[in-house]
Order: structure tokens, then C-alpha cells, then sequence
């Protein structure tokens, strides 16, 4: 029986997308968002699962207060996602 060795190479990595918007000249909106993602690697294969929005974060909203007016801001973010993604190198 013929034995035959394989290597997989595994990737993991965790990153923080942080921005900081500023709102007038001295007040500062800060907001993260948390992605993680593995990677595997067989041969000719690659297998890669992405997460993004980990935390679920649903919106971007701030208020911004100017004298008498005030003025209220509220985007909309995409949830939570989940790719899953196989490639082959011929």
C-alpha cells in the first residue's frame, strides 16, 4: 500500500476596520468593525471563509447639535455575513 503524505496549509486572520469621522471641528465620531477569515490550502485547492460585521453592528448614527438646530444622521449597515469560497488552480 502506497503512502502518500499531503500538506495543508492553514491562514487564520482577525482584523479591526476602525474609522473616526469628524462631525464638526471638535467633535469626533469613532466606530469598529470586527472581521476574521480562514484559509486552507490543499494542493491545487483553496478553501477560504470570510466573516464580516462579527459584532453585528446594524447602523452608523450620530447626532450633530449646532446652536438651535440639530441635525440626526442614520445609515444603514449590512449585518453580519458569511462567505464561503473554493478555488481550483489548473
Amino acid at each position: 500500500m502506497k503512502s502518500i503524505l499531503t500538506t495543508i496549509t492553514a491562514i487564520t486572520s482577525l482584523a479591526v476596520m476602525s474609522c473616526a469621522g469628524q462631525l464638526t471641528t471638535d467633535q469626533y465620531k469613532h466606530m469598529s468593525l470586527f472581521n476574521a477569515s480562514a484559509q486552507y490550502k490543499w494542493k491545487q485547492c483553496v478553501l477560504r471563509l470570510e466573516l464580516d460585521n462579527l459584532l453585528n453592528q446594524r447602523s452608523y448614527s450620530y447626532t450633530v447639535f449646532d446652536g438651535i438646530n440639530t441635525y440626526t444622521y442614520d445609515y444603514g449597515l449590512c449585518g453580519r455575513t458569511a462567505l464561503m469560497r473554493l478555488t481550483f488552480k489548473l
